[in-house]
């Protein structure tokens, strides 16, 4: 009985924390069809992480090669995910980051200088947090159009 009761506590724990989640999950295109994912803390204004994809058409084989090098070796940073496939000599690419493990500050002064670009194109804020706010309106400001999720 007392195993019974304890589960259905943890239920109910577990839907109230899921309930009261504030995460928000915000999609933006460019007209060459790059997407970006913002997910942000409503309450706080706090963007927790963002993913970029892609897809670029390369001349060669070799170029292919370089950039899933590229973003393999991204990956090896913490906080980062990535993916990179070609078909076709269309490469499609995909880059995550876990704001929480990389934070704002540290990317604006990586030594990898496709880390600063990021933080200096895609995201705006104070000091070690990015912020929703600001990020989406510098994003807009880039011709980048909010696509319902």
């Amino acid at each position: 009985m007392k195993k019974i009761i304890q589960l259905i506590l943890n239920f109910v724990i577990a839907f109230i924390l899921l309930g009261c989640s504030s995460e928000v999950t915000v999609q933006y295109e460019s007209a060459n069809f790059t997407k970006i994912t913002y997910t942000y803390d409503k309450k706080t204004d706090v963007i927790t992480k963002f993913k970029i994809e892609n897809r670029t058409e390369v001349p060669d084989e070799e170029e292919a090669e370089k950039v899933k090098q590229f973003f393999k070796e991204l990956e090896l940073l913490d906080g980062i995910k990535t993916t990179a496939s070609e078909k076709y000599l269309i490469v499609d690419t995909s880059l995550e980051i876990d704001l929480k493990v990389l934070k704002y500050s540290d990317m604006k002064k990586s030594f990898v200088p496709a880390i600063r670009n990021l933080a200096e194109y895609f995201l705006d804020g104070d000091k070690d947090n990015a912020t929703y706010g600001k990020t989406s309106r510098l994003i807009i400001a880039r011709k980048f159009v909010q696509r319902k999720k």
